[in-house]
């Protein structure tokens, strides 16, 4: 009998103990269910790090202003900057998951996944975002070698969403340079939106974490159940039909602003990489006194300084080129205290004179490009004799993206063929400079107008019509 006793308390005894470890096994995957009164408690998390624009929105994470959830309030914004939150220790394999559910509570955001090929971020090069946007959308992208985008998921209206409704996310690594993204309600990500093909030049991102960009605008959104584990461990569901991923072709040459709507497209992006002295210059933009071009009005009387007019749709891929008309309409001449013409930047809203690149001319009839790289050193530039130049006189730059990190300048003035300047190569250490745009330096009072700004998708002698000099 004391044997038998034993035996039949033991039973139970083991199994308690089975079921114990099975919990604990199923609670392995759950990195983070915000379930406690302070925000990362752990350290498990890494800091709050930007990949693009700049970072002077003002960001508070809490989990006590919604119990059991980490709520994201983002205030002050004006930075258009997008955010990351990495885990600490946490990566993705090939047959594994990352999982979590995001609302958007007010204002204008995005918030969800997002992965990264490195935990110190810089720039957007090699990201995956996937996620929920303030309108009901899932949106994702994804950014190669050089911050290029080589993904832009289905924009998929989510039915009966409003603010608060919880949507879960999941990315699933099913092959070594491949990506599933899922979403769903009620805690399922069973909707397919899609498959990320990592290109050869890129680096696959395995470092986890959630993502928010709140644009201009402040919002807060939640966070919770972040969660990891082998995709056939859970309700990852097989699309029916599974999509075949085609080759996106190359969209067509194509006119971003050629200024012609009569207002000033709030595409463009302001910013001040460089300031000599006081505030830098002030900028009044008119768009609608002269037909089909933008004048900028330039104030330097509380500092002068170079200024961009960047946008998120104008990004160089390997072979592009961009291409912009411009003259400078009153102020002086000769004293090199007015440059004008192309810029290039890593991020839009660049305020630093880090991996730029200012490709403009003076009013002195001099053709100037300036190369800066890593930590703001001069790395190179252009400075082309010109036949003849004189105030109100077009200029056309273009800037084509050669490879990876040679970047060719090319220029034509009044009826001259296409000439080429010469190259600029970011490399060892610096990060080529991929977004295009207008550049602005001035010391004293001008006013510049600028017309066609382009893109082209074919090389840069094989535009129709140009004649090229190398």
């Amino acid at each position: 009998m004391k044997a038998r006793s034993t035996h039949l308390i033991g039973r139970p005894f083991i199994s308690l103990a089975c079921l114990s470890l099975l919990s604990i096994a199923a609670m392995a995957a759950l990195l983070d269910g915000f379930d406690g009164s302070t925000y990362n408690a752990g350290a498990q998390w890494l800091d709050l790090q930007v990949s693009q624009g700049t970072a002077a929105d003002t960001v508070t994470l809490d989990q006590t202003t919604n119990a059991g959830k980490l709520t994201i309030t983002a205030t002050n914004v004006a930075g258009d900057q997008t955010s990351l939150i990495l885990h600490a220790s946490e990566t993705l394999d090939v047959g594994e998951y990352v999982q979590a559910k995001v609302t958007v509570l007010s204002g204008a955001t995005r918030i969800g996944l997002c992965l990264a090929a490195t935990t110190t971020i810089t720039n957007r090069a090699n990201l995956i975002y996937y996620g929920l946007r303030n309108d009901g959308i899932t949106r994702g992208h994804a950014y190669g070698d050089g911050g290029s985008e080589i993904w832009d998921a289905p924009a998929t209206s989510i039915p009966g969403w409003d603010f608060g409704v919880e949507v879960t996310f999941k990315i699933v690594r099913s092959a070594e340079r491949e990506y599933q993204c899922w979403w769903g309600l009620n805690g399922n990500a069973e909707n397919f939106d899609g498959s990320v093909i990592w290109p050869e030049s890129g680096i696959p991102p395995i470092h986890v974490g959630f993502m928010f960009d709140p644009g201009l605008a402040d919002f807060q959104g939640t966070v919770d159940d972040f969660e990891t584990d082998l995709a056939g461990g859970g309700p990852t569901p097989t699309p029916t039909p599974t999509p075949t991923p085609e080759p996106t072709p190359p969209p067509p040459n194509r006119t971003l602003d050629d200024f012609n709507d009569g207002s000033f497209d709030t595409a463009w992006i302001f910013s001040l990489p460089q300031i000599n002295g006081g505030d830098g210059p002030a900028l009044t933009y008119d768009e609608s006194s002269v037909a089909g071009k933008l004048r900028v009005d330039f104030n330097a009387d509380n500092g002068g300084g170079f200024a961009f007019l960047l946008r998120e749709d104008a990004f160089l891929e390997v072979g592009e080129a961009a291409y912009l008309d411009a003259r400078q309409i009153e102020g002086t001449v000769g004293d090199l205290a007015i440059w004008f013409g192309m810029a290039l930047a890593t991020r839009t809203g660049e305020d630093q004179r880090v991996n730029v690149a200012y490709y403009t001319i003076r009013n002195d009839g001099i053709l100037r490009g300036l190369f800066f790289g890593d930590g703001g050193a001069e790395i190179g530039g252009v400075e082309p004799a010109l036949g003849s130049y004189g105030i109100g006189d077009v200029i056309t730059f273009v800037v084509h993206r050669v490879t990876e990190t040679r970047f060719d300048f090319w220029y034509t003035l009044d009826d001259m063929p296409l000439t080429r300047a010469g190259s600029g190569t970011w490399g060892g250490g610096s990060v080529p400079p991929i977004f295009a745009g207008l550049c602005l330096g001035v010391s004293e009072n001008c006013v510049i107008e600028f017309d066609n700004f382009q893109m082209y998708k074919t090389p840069v002698n094989s535009v129709s019509g140009w004649t090229v000099i190398e």
